[in-house]
């Protein structure tokens, strides 16, 4: 599914990311194919989790080793991930709308297979 007119303003930004309920399929949005393919690409490195690519560059990920969807490292370590994808806020890529995003994929599986 393609959408258009909605995602990051700033030049080859993306965030891509493999929580996408009930499907969970990885899903991503950004302002250009090369920086969704990064995101992408990384998610795929790192076993799943959130990926942020701004200006061609990872700038920040938080890593769901398990199916994707969980971790087993230390309450702490995954601290550090989760604060540096918050302060990413500052750079005006992403907002609050990350719950919204997973949530599509429950939408598309709806609409697709007719579930109610």
């Amino acid at each position: 599914m393609f959408w258009t007119g909605c995602g990051p303003a700033d030049a080859d930004t993306a965030i891509a990311c493999s929580v996408a309920h009930d499907s969970h399929n990885v899903w991503s949005v950004g302002s250009s194919d090369a920086a969704m393919a990064l995101a992408v690409n990384r998610l795929q490195e790192i076993d799943g989790g959130w990926v942020l690519v701004h200006h061609g560059a990872v700038v920040a990920e938080v890593r769901f080793e398990i199916g994707g969807l969980m971790t087993a490292r230390s309450a702490e370590a995954f601290d550090v991930e989760v604060r540096r994808m918050k302060r990413t806020r500052e750079l005006g890529t992403i907002d609050g709308g990350k719950r919204t995003l997973t949530n599509l994929g429950e939408l598309w599986w709806r609409l697709h297979v007719g579930c109610p």
